[in-house]
């Protein structure tokens, strides 16, 4: 994967990069992990499965894609990339890969006994994601904040669902589990991907709006600290 910026036509050349082929190998292993969910997390009751959890493994696997590989991806292309590039780049490489995911969209919610406004639910929630990977990709690159982007997506992904457990086991009366569980984006999606829900879009809402307003302040935190190193080495 190059880091240089793209040229003339160059946003084209970044809708799909050799990196993308992880978010595709993540894909076919969430199907098959999906579709085999007694083999990798078997029930402790006994009983069967009422369906297939496909649908929710998707999702997860393009939520762990999205904040923990994708950023450090993106980081290599943004260490040269002026910032229109990097940001209509990343637009352009991001809608590729939703789209990429649409087929096996439509596997996952058939053995999963989703309808298609399940899907759409989820792709919702999971658009929804992308820019926090391109702003903490920008700021892995070099901004102000570059640790704390990392150590903020990886405490979303992982940190997040830890501690709702965690609160569930010793502080079973907490209300304030239900947050953690809805502000982490793994758990928002796993929730969005549910079969049969009663609407086409993510409910709540306020967990997305509360990452696209992390996104736009580490994306604004990044550029002004990307500028003024620009203008450093002039």
């Amino acid at each position: 994967m190059s880091n240089s910026a793209p040229q003339a036509g160059g946003v084209l050349a970044w809708a799909w990069r050799p990196g993308a082929l992880l978010y595709l190998v993540g894909l076919l292993a969430a199907l098959a992990a999906g579709l085999w969910a007694d083999a990798v997390f078997p029930l402790r009751s006994g009983t069967g499965r009422a369906t297939l959890p496909t649908l929710k493994a998707l999702a997860v696997a393009q939520a762990a894609f999205i904040l923990l590989i994708h950023p450090l991806v993106l980081a290599r292309r943004a260490a040269r990339a002026g910032g229109g590039a990097y940001w209509c780049a990343c637009a352009v490489e991001s809608g590729v890969m939703l789209a990429v995911a649409v087929p096996f969209y439509a596997a996952a919610g058939w053995l999963a006994d989703a309808v298609w406004t399940d899907c759409l639910r989820l792709a919702i929630a999971v658009a929804m994601l992308w820019p926090v990977a391109w702003s903490a990709g920008r700021a892995m690159a070099g901004g102000r904040v570059p640790s704390a982007a990392l150590v903020v997506l990886w405490t979303a992904a992982v940190g997040l669902p830890w501690a709702y457990y965690v609160a569930r086991e010793f502080v079973p009366s907490w209300s304030g589990a239900g947050v953690l569980w809805l502000l982490g984006p793994v758990t928002f999606v796993w929730d969005a991907a549910a079969s049969r829900g009663q609407t086409w879009w993510p409910q709540p809402i306020w967990p997305i709006l509360v990452w696209l307003a992390f996104a736009a302040a580490l994306g604004l935190l990044a550029t002004r600290g990307h500028g003024k190193r620009a203008g450093d080495r002039l």
